[in-house]
């Protein structure tokens, strides 16, 4: 009994390491800065500034992308496309509307 549950937690501390919970935010590439990157994530309320080359291919202003943040790091996972193609959208509407 003792023996099973020793690898019970051992296999907890595998699978939840201590430090290690990892948050998922969206955040949008707001404009460059010479050779730097800065995305805007709201939730948060916080501007990240990255090396211009850490960007996924294809980035350009406006692009949405979804960013992991472990410990006190952020870290690019992916481009949101779905999420740039609606916000994309929505301003192209609102901007059509303005102009009316």
């Amino acid at each position: 009994m003792l023996k099973n549950i020793i690898v019970y937690l051992q296999v907890i501390v595998l699978l939840f390491p201590l430090g290690a919970e990892s948050t998922q935010y969206k955040g949008m590439l707001d404009r460059f800065e010479q050779h730097q990157a800065v995305i805007l994530i709201e939730e948060l309320n916080k501007e990240l500034i990255l090396p211009r080359h850490k960007l996924p291919s294809g980035s350009k202003e406006n692009t949405w992308f979804t960013i992991e943040k472990q410990g006190k790091a952020f870290e690019i996972v992916s481009i949101d496309s779905k999420k740039t193609l609606k916000e994309a959208e929505e301003t192209k509407d609102l901007m059509e509307k303005i102009r009316r």
